[in-house]
Parts: C-alpha cells; structure tokens; sequence
C-alpha cells in the first residue's frame, strides 16, 4: 500500500475524483485534498510519473499504540423512511458518529476537534450535489490491529471517491 502526495488545488471535488481515477485507472481509489496538497492511498503505482511524494504506507501498529490523525469525513445518517442520506450538522452528534466509526475501525479517541466544513458541491453531470463535509483530528490510540489496517486502507464512512475518509497519521 503506497501514500501519494503531490501539490494540485483543486476547487471541485468531482473534477479531483475524475484525475486521480484517470491517474490509476480505478474507480476504487481513496484520496484527500488538504488545502493545495492531494493525498491519494492506493496499492498500485500511478500509470504515469506524479511529481510529488511517494511512501510506502506503514501498516503494522501494535494495540495501544498512539499518534495523531486528521480526516475528512461526510457525516450522514440513513433516513429509513426514504433510505436517503441525510447529514448530521450537530456537532455533539458528528463526535459521536466518530467514535462509532472510531469503536468499528480499530482505535480509539483520545482526544479530538471537530470542524464542521458544511456542504460541499460534487459538481457531477447531470446533477450537482453536496455532501456534508467534517474534519476530525486529534489524538487515537489503537485497540485492534487488523481492524486499524482495514481502516487505514478503507477509510472511514462513505464517499471516499470524492476525498472523504482517508485518514492521515503521524506516528
């Protein structure tokens, strides 16, 4: 599993989803935009050169490990009446969806911001739509390995096409 990080800004999120599925030839690909740096977690190389960063992704943490982390998430819940998905904007509620997230993926919360970013346009033919967009960051520390691994590799939460839940560490 290899990190790449290599400095595009990108204002809509759509058009970063079209580039870096061109760039590895999936539609299966995690990625993050922070700020004019694109991070993309993929288990092949790109099809062509990227001039940026890239890094061979540790994936063996040992249970009670901790370090830092910071990702970007659409926080939605299920309406079962309409199946649609609708977004949790009450900040005490987005913590708590994390944690769950948190409990589910292998680690827990040591301590956390949340940043609630508001919707964000996926600007994609025929319809535009948004997503609610929240970051969170702080401190984990890790409870199950194998769970961790899979989040690391997965993500967290849905929409990852379009740069959610990628989950960036620093150990």
């Amino acid at each position: 599993m290899y990190n790449f990080s290599f400095k595009k800004s990108y204002e809509d999120v759509y058009k970063a989803h079209q580039d870096i599925t061109r760039l590895f030839n999936t539609k299966d690909v995690r990625f993050a935009v922070d700020g004019d740096t694109v991070i993309v977690r993929q288990e092949t190389l790109p099809l062509v050169e990227v001039t940026g960063k890239v890094s061979k992704l540790n994936l063996t943490h040992e249970v009670g490990k901790r370090m830092m982390f910071r990702v970007r998430c659409y926080v939605a819940k299920r309406n079962s009446k309409t199946q649609d998905y609708e977004p949790i904007t009450d900040t005490i509620a987005q913590s708590s969806w994390f944690h769950a997230k948190a409990e589910n993926g292998g680690f827990k919360v040591k301590n956390m911001s949340v940043i609630s970013e508001g919707p964000v346009m996926v600007n994609r033919p025929p319809r535009p739509f948004p997503l609610n967009s929240v970051v969170f960051e702080g401190e984990l520390e890790v409870t199950d390995t194998d769970k961790f691994t899979i989040a690391l590799k997965r993500g967290i939460g849905k929409k990852g096409t379009f740069g959610f839940g990628l989950m960036t560490v620093d150990e």
